[in-house]
């Protein structure tokens, strides 16, 4: 038993999972997500006047399943704490947060900056998609990686330029993309942990499992019920799998311009 209610009241059926995925967008955007997800079903489960109601999806989609959302939602901020916790006392950690989030931000201020010239180009296309990418989204080791790497790969090719402007340290560069790789490991796992990391770890990422399997079905289930109400529809997907989504189409259109 752990000093959390809601991972309590979820541990046996995570553990008795034989196989799980982990969620295929950051953390601290799975758990904001979630609450709105709950929100959607209790608004949307009964019908009404203006539209059908979620209840018309079946046996598929319990009654109880918007109860289970903030539930779990719960139960994965629990467990990652726990996680924090666990990997806490490992040397250097929070030092590592600290230095790569003032990189990032030097990273970003600076590119701003610089390719703030009047001219729309396509670096400024590129540094938007990142800005829209990573908005809001530098919570969690593996977000807050993918982030620096981003914007130091951009950065790369202007290092010569960059230097110096408002007083940048090209070095930087170089340092976040080790940054990147060295928050990517603390991210995916802690890399000759204690079995309390791992055990930590592995519970949150099977409550995550749990909680997205629940995301996804409510959002399969708006698709088919307000099948003919897109603009309903569109309140129960991922805000941040849109932008991603809109990010790709502006890359490839401009690929498509260069050839």
């Amino acid at each position: 038993m752990s000093n959390s209610p809601a991972v309590d009241l979820w541990e046996a059926q995570a553990e008795a999972l034989t196989s799980y995925q982990e969620p295929n967008v950051p953390l601290d955007i799975l758990i904001g997500e979630s609450v709105e997800i709950a929100k959607f079903y209790r608004e949307f489960w009964e019908p009404t006047s203006a539209h059908p109601g979620l209840r018309l999806a079946g046996d598929k989609l319990p009654p109880t399943t918007g109860d289970e959302l903030l539930s779990l939602h719960d139960a994965v901020q629990q467990a990652q704490t726990a996680y924090h916790l666990a990997i806490a006392p490992r040397e250097g950690h929070q030092k590592l947060l600290a230095r790569a989030a003032f990189v990032l931000g030097e990273l970003e201020a600076t590119l701003e900056w610089h390719f703030d010239d009047g001219i729309e180009d396509e670096t400024d296309q590129q540094l938007r998609t990142l800005s829209e990418l990573h908005s809001g989204n530098t919570g969690s080791s593996d977000s807050l990686a993918q982030a620096i790497h981003d914007y130091a790969t951009l950065a790369k090719p202007h290092a010569q330029a960059l230097d110096g402007v408002g007083g940048f340290d090209s070095a930087l560069i170089d340092e976040g993309l080790e940054l990147a790789v060295q928050l990517g490991d603390v991210g995916q796992g802690p890399t000759g942990g204690s079995k309390e990391e791992l055990a930590a770890l592995e519970l949150r990422n099977r409550l995550a499992h749990m909680l997205f399997q629940r995301m996804s079905l409510v959002r399969r289930a708006a698709r088919f019920v307000f099948r003919d109400q897109p603009e309903i529809v569109r309140q129960a997907t991922s805000a941040y799998q849109r932008r991603q989504r809109a990010a790709r189409r502006r890359a490839q259109a401009q690929k498509a311009e260069e050839v």
